[in-house]
């Protein structure tokens, strides 16, 4: 399996079912999440009233029980039988966010279906990591203005890279900050994003492209 570097993010926003939609008072919380290694067997009523049964990953799941749902993914290319196929899978093994109630998300995370909550040492017990909706909503923006995106964990060692000028890129009323990194051996322009303490994405940026599609670059002490 060869793989390249052509990350892509993967945002799908469900409409929600009866079964969790919330009231108007309830708050909707970014959550992290993780996918358990294993696929794990799912039951599901069909149009016509039967029920089948289908062996998936957690993530896989995930996508159609909470409001939102965020997992970067990455190409990755085998070939069989003397042909290329190209497949879509989790850039970062078994991690993703979810948006819904805290109730929800508690209420579905137990493990059954293939995915759960994922904790942090240090926290109180079994408590959810929300990471604030400006800061996850900001990050999803900014993965859609990239032509090329690098996800790494924070303590990933093929993270490098010198930090350079911070910088905020404008668009419209909305606005998302990062750093300007330079990469030995790249002349290319690079942009680094975080959700603090759990992803790091690495843009290619072009400022002519920015200029054109009515953004612009704002420098930052």
């Amino acid at each position: 399996v060869k793989e390249n570097l052509h990350y892509i993010p993967l945002h799908t926003v469900n409409l929600p079912s009866a079964e969790h939609t919330p009231n108007e008072s309830d708050d909707l919380r970014w959550v992290v999440m993780r996918s358990l290694i294993n696929k794990v067997s799912v039951s599901q009523v069909n149009s016509d009233g039967k029920t089948t049964v289908e062996r998936k990953y957690g993530y896989e799941t995930a996508q159609s029980k909470f409001r939102e749902f965020f997992m970067p993914m990455k190409e990755a290319m085998s070939v069989v039988r003397g042909k290329r196929i190209v497949r879509h899978e989790p850039a970062i093994a078994g991690l993703f966010f979810v948006k819904d109630t805290l109730a929800n998300v508690q209420r579905l995370a137990d493990g059954s279906q293939g995915f759960e909550l994922k904790f942090i040492k240090g926290r109180k017990y079994r408590e959810p990591v929300v990471i604030p909706e400006k800061e996850m909503d900001a990050f999803i923006q900014a993965l859609g203005t990239a032509s090329e995106v690098r996800f790494f964990l924070p303590d990933d060692p093929n993270l490098k890279g010198k930090i350079g000028q911070k910088v905020r890129i404008h668009k419209d009323q909305s606005h998302f900050d990062g750093h300007i990194i330079s990469i030995r051996g790249s002349k290319r322009r690079w942009l680094r994003i975080s959700i603090e303490g759990y992803l790091v994405a690495e843009m290619e940026f072009d400022l002519d492209a920015l200029r054109s599609s009515g953004q612009f670059i704002e420098l930052l002490p």
